[in-house]
This record gives structure tokens, sequence and C-alpha cells, in this order.
């Protein structure tokens, strides 16, 4: 907890004394995203004022968002990132995981499957797609029964 704190530190110390410090307020939101989600949403959100070209910023505000409650200021975020790259598989997953948490397993699905028909560039998208290949396997053997 003291290497959290002394972290935080720094980069308040370095938000005092230039405070357009994007890179700051990213690596300030980094550390608060568990403990302090509040906090992280407003060093994002300020990132964004500063800079609105940080739009992939919007993935992560989504995510921070569903992770306390916030559902609906997720769907928001997690559309406008969309918006912005309508071919990505870490959002397309976060939108599907959405829509099934207000029951709305059909859009859920729809959504599974356009994220499982892109290529994966990464582990972090393998990743991603392969917990929803398992979700929609799951879905087809209860369909099955």
């Amino acid at each position: 907890m003291q290497v959290y704190q002394d972290l935080l530190d720094m980069e308040n110390q370095s938000i005092l004394e230039n405070p357009n410090d994007i890179a700051s307020y990213k690596r300030r939101a980094a550390l608060n995203r568990t403990f302090d989600p509040l906090s992280a949403i407003s060093d994002l959100t300020k990132v964004l004022e500063i800079d609105p070209s940080q739009t992939d910023l919007y993935l992560q505000l989504g995510a921070i968002k569903k992770n306390i409650g916030n559902i609906e200021d997720a769907f928001k975020d997690i559309n406008k990132f969309l918006e912005i790259f309508p071919d990505s598989i870490v959002g397309l997953a976060n939108l599907g995981w959405l829509y099934l948490l207000i029951d709305k397993s059909t859009s859920a699905i729809e959504t599974f499957k356009k994220c499982c028909s892109f290529e994966a560039k990464n582990n972090i998208e393998r990743e991603h797609q392969l917990e929803v290949l398992e979700f929609l396997n799951e879905m087809s053997k209860k369909d099955e029964k």
C-alpha cells in the first residue's frame, strides 16, 4: 500500500507542477482504477478535456463505469469508442457484456458474433474473443437441451 501511495504522491506532484500533463493523469487513473474509481474517471475525463484526440480512453471509462455499476454511462462511453473504432474486438466484447447486464441477450449474442468475426491482432484481443466464444458455446449447449 505504501508503494501505491508513493506513486500517487509522485503523480499528484507532477500534476501540480504541470496541470496539463496528460501522462500523469493517465498514470494516476491507472493507480486509482481499483482503489478510487471515481478519481480515475475524473482523471480520464480531464485527459479528454486537455486532448480530445485521446479517444481510446472511452473504452477505459466505460469499463470503470461498468465495474462501479454505472451501466447507462458505460454504454455511452463504449458506444462512443465503437463509433471511432467500429472493428474493436475489445470494444465489442465489452458492449456484449453490458447487454447481458441489462438482459438483452439477443443483442449480446449479435455483438459477440461480430466480435468474433474479426481477426485478433494481439493476445488481449484473443483473450476477449476466447471469453466470448466460451460464452457462446455455453449458450448453444443450453439451447440444445
